[in-house]
């Protein structure tokens, strides 16, 4: 592998997350605005989520256009679809763990 991708800031972390988490299953607008959002969402949401899954798009697939993404829009959310996937497998970005790894203790090496 060529080296570990980042993906963007915790937002565009969390969104991966949910996608990946869904299995293919969509993910809803309203979903994505909770977890990047909470209750605080920015006045034009729309054009915000939509700015977030570009970003994300261009990360994970740069150059690539929108109806060859792997992150579809279905309806009124997105669903991951590794299967459109065109990009060789050391371009696809690695998701880091987001909480820490408890270091093992001496005893157990």
């Amino acid at each position: 592998m060529s080296g570990v991708k980042t993906l963007g800031g915790s937002k565009a972390k969390r969104l991966f997350d949910a996608l990946l988490t869904a299995r293919g299953e969509v993910v809803s607008k309203a979903t994505v605005v909770e977890l990047l959002w909470g209750d605080a969402p920015p006045r034009d949401v729309d054009r915000s989520v939509h700015a977030y899954v570009t970003v994300l798009r261009n990360r994970i697939q740069p150059g690539a256009a929108a109806a060859e993404s792997v992150i579809v829009l279905d309806g009124d959310g997105f669903r991951f679809e590794p299967s459109r996937a065109t990009a060789a497998a050391e371009d696809v970005p690695v998701p880091v763990p987001v909480r820490p790894v408890a270091p093992l203790a001496a005893s157990s090496l």
